[in-house]
């Protein structure tokens, strides 16, 4: 299915707003497994945190043994934020809006643990405010308050 892509806004100066948010109602591919525990918060406490490829550590409850894994697996339970409707149909939205906007939020948290010294953005804050933009509609900054 083709989802149609909200229209870029142009900003005062009459150029294209930089397209930095995500359109949250846009439709992707859910999976079964749903992490509860965002992978990138996962790395942030990986073995090398800036690698992708990280692995964590996790505490075998039986065996008492911590062993390294991949958290891709960890975090996760199946249909989390799935809702079966009346019919049948499973609708995964919620799912979809969260990985959404953890891949909104992922690079800001990064560059703000990089940097003690980094000074937030109106950008940053609009990532991290999913509450505060309307969802048919992502904007930057630059274009709040013009038509």
């Amino acid at each position: 299915m083709r989802v149609a892509r909200p229209r870029r806004r142009r900003s005062p100066r009459g150029d294209l707003a930089p397209r930095r948010i995500a359109a949250y109602s846009e439709m992707t591919m859910s999976g079964k497994q749903q992490h509860y525990l965002p992978q990138f918060h996962q790395r942030r406490f990986g073995i090398e945190p800036h690698n992708k490829k990280t692995q964590v550590w996790r505490l075998d409850k039986k065996s008492g043994k911590p062993e390294r894994v991949d958290p891709s697996g960890e975090a996760v339970i199946d249909h989390y934020y799935s809702v079966t409707l009346e019919d049948g149909t499973v609708v995964d939205h919620a799912d979809n809006v969260l990985g959404r906007f953890e891949s909104d939020v992922a690079p800001v948290i990064e560059r703000i643990v990089k940097d003690p010294g980094y000074r937030v953005t109106g950008s940053d804050v609009q990532a991290l405010s999913p509450l505060h933009r309307h969802p048919e509609e992502p904007h930057s900054a630059s274009t709040r308050g013009t038509a």
